[in-house]
């Protein structure tokens, strides 16, 4: 029979006569000594009642005694409290329990009844335990802040078989989210679900029926025209310093494929004798690695001038995003370069990679370079464009004339 009963260290007496007051817990003939931090004199506790006044002369000092033994009762009985919830929660599941599971579930503070809560509080704690990143951090605050919008409490009973689409409604018509940002929140919302889940935590799935699907990208790569022209503003005299910057950087990522992530933690100790070494960060729980790549002449040229450029350890440093992107967007427009496309630091992996397969490249040493695991996401970066459909009908006419003639 499992238990959870209010003892005292009777033995271990203070000097100030006091002695501390414990939550014993038996479980499968173990036992568990939880400590409450609790110091009361043994003549004035009840292991049924708990803390009781100590006589005072007074009346304020009998006024604040009887305060203070409030607050202790309060805590104790908190505490039995949560024993008792904990005892309930595995017993109605049908799960089982020791005490190394009591122990992490009665110092957690993870609440299991209140979705938004619990998905607050595991989210911080991953970030703090470093299990995610902190923009991975700040996205998820951000999906809870619509979830609070939605709905400040959602308990786990609550759920129901048309809660995400009411919540995908809620989405398209407070936010106006587009498409891919639905299924970014959805899939955010599993995560913690599905944590829940593993917790033990009972609840309907509000996705199991209704579905959030995600359109193909809208990354578009840049074409090999359109690099060029970039290229030849950069080595042109009009542009300028702050443009000569961002520039660079959006180009270095067009010539090696990095993430806007992993940009920002470049140091010269990533590169040696024209080679590159990282653990990419977004990828760092899975233990990849992109050992000793080397750099093509263009990705070069761009390192050794933003090294003169920065002259110290770190590189390819930007305030925000937002601004580099604003700074990309206001070249495109120019008269000297026109380009006709959606230029943002996202497109920059995959452009290397598109660049990368019109060149001929091998995929399999394109995943090594780009730090990939699977096929599937590879291609997710390798794109088309009008330009390479073009050069393939050539191709493709210029063949069917060398052909010989049919008998």
């Amino acid at each position: 029979m499992n238990s959870a009963k209010l003892k005292m260290y009777r033995r271990d007496v203070r000097k100030d006569g006091t002695c501390g007051i414990y939550l014993q817990v038996l479980i499968n003939r173990r036992k568990l000594d939880i400590g409450l931090d609790i110091k009361w004199p043994p003549s004035k506790f009840d292991e049924a009642v708990g803390c009781k006044p100590r006589p005072m002369k007074t009346k304020p000092e009998k006024l604040k005694e009887t305060e203070t033994v409030n607050a202790l009762n309060i805590i104790i009985g908190n505490a039995k409290t949560k024993a008792n919830d904990i005892f309930l929660f595995y017993h109605v599941r049908n799960l089982p329990i020791d005490v190394d599971i009591f122990r992490r579930e009665f110092h957690s503070n993870m609440n299991k009844n209140d979705f938004v809560t619990f998905f607050k509080q595991k989210s911080y704690h991953r970030w703090n335990k470093g299990l995610i990143s902190d923009n991975t951090f700040k996205q998820e605050k951000s999906t809870l802040v619509k979830l609070i919008k939605f709905n400040e409490s959602i308990p786990f009973n609550s759920f129901h078989a048309e809660w995400g689409q009411e919540f995908d409604l809620f989405l398209r018509k407070t936010y106006g989210n587009a498409q891919n940002t639905l299924w970014s929140e959805k899939k955010r919302i599993r995560t913690y679900l599905n944590m829940a889940a593993n917790d033990g935590i009972a609840f309907i799935d509000p996705y199991k029926r209704f579905k959030v699907p995600q359109k193909k990208s809208r990354f578009k790569a840049l074409s090999k025209t359109q690099f060029k022209k970039l290229i030849d503003f950069y080595d042109s005299k009009h542009i300028d310093n702050i443009q000569k910057v961002v520039l660079r950087r959006f180009l270095f990522s067009c010539t090696t494929g990095l993430r806007i992530g992993d940009l920002r933690i470049l140091t010269t100790q990533n590169f040696k004798d024209g080679k590159m070494t990282l653990d990419p960060k977004k990828t760092k729980r899975y233990a990849t690695h992109i050992d000793a790549v080397p750099l093509n002449e263009m990705a070069l040229r761009f390192l050794e001038e933003e090294k003169a450029f920065t002259k110290s350890a770190r590189l390819f440093f930007s305030p925000t995003e937002q601004y580099g992107n604003r700074v990309l967007k206001e070249i495109a427009k120019l008269d000297r370069v026109k380009l006709d496309h959606n230029i943002h630091n996202h497109i920059g992996r995959s452009t290397f990679a598109s660049l990368y397969d019109q060149a001929g490249g091998n995929h399999r040493s394109l995943m090594e370079y780009m730090g990939l695991t699977k096929v599937e996401t590879l291609m997710k970066y390798v794109q088309t464009n009008k330009e390479v459909i073009a050069d393939g009908i050539d191709k493709m006419n210029s063949s069917l004339k060398e052909s010989p003639a049919n008998s």
